[in-house]
């Protein structure tokens, strides 16, 4: 995906302040393919039908099983080194916790908290 994010680019004669290089790389990260739209229609099933916290049919069960479908798609999409900085940030947020939210709300805040910083 890099070279024709790249192709394009230099086509469009990109002017950005990054390297055309670096910004295919930016780019190529966040494409999306067939399979990982088909991986969150599997998940998401397991989610609302199998999975004990969110199975269910009612809104906040359909709410609650997305925002854990996104957070096990996009740990896929991430490579090693951004793997372990997601698993280390929720761990943070799970060691500032109180104990007393919920799995579903401590995971929605650390969401959150990671789409605001990337």
């Amino acid at each position: 995906a890099k070279e024709d994010i790249q192709k394009g680019l230099i086509r469009l004669s990109y002017t950005g302040s990054i390297s055309i290089e670096e910004e295919a790389r930016n780019r190529a990260r966040s494409t999306v393919s067939l399979r990982d739209i088909q991986r969150v229609f599997t998940v998401f099933n397991f989610f609302v039908v199998e999975f004990p916290l969110t199975c269910g049919r009612m809104q906040s069960q359909y709410r609650d099983s997305m925002l854990l479908t996104i957070a096990v798609v996009y740990f896929f999409k991430l490579d090693s080194v951004s793997r372990c900085l997601f698993l280390q940030k929720l761990g943070e947020e799970t060691m500032n916790s109180d104990f007393e939210h919920e799995f579903i709300s401590l995971l929605d805040n650390r969401m959150t908290r990671i789409v605001e910083e990337t």
